[in-house]
């Protein structure tokens, strides 16, 4: 049951980083401080999404396909938020 639950919250917040597009269609969301916001806070949400999926991966022994799925794609969040993170500190 635990697997089941963890593989679910793991493909549902895989989708959340999409949700930045939606939010860019409107003007506010382009201007610098809104802008830096969105995408600082995706960037952390992306990360923190590659650390739960890999507990959940490697700390809870689970081995179902969707949860190794998603394992794949929220390392590569994680990374890709990383990379965002540290261009964002550097421009600073």
């Amino acid at each position: 049951m635990k697997e089941k639950i963890c593989s679910a919250l793991a493909a549902l917040l895989s989708l959340l980083p999409w949700g930045l597009l939606l939010v860019r269609r409107y003007p506010w969301a382009l201007e610098s401080p809104a802008a830096e916001l969105l995408i600082g806070g995706t960037a952390v949400l992306m990360i923190l999404l590659g650390v739960f999926t890999a507990l959940c991966c490697i700390k809870g022994k689970m081995r179902g396909i969707l949860i190794r799925f998603c394992f794949a794609v929220d390392l590569l969040y994680a990374a890709f938020g990383a990379a965002v993170l540290l261009m964002m500190l550097s421009q600073k």
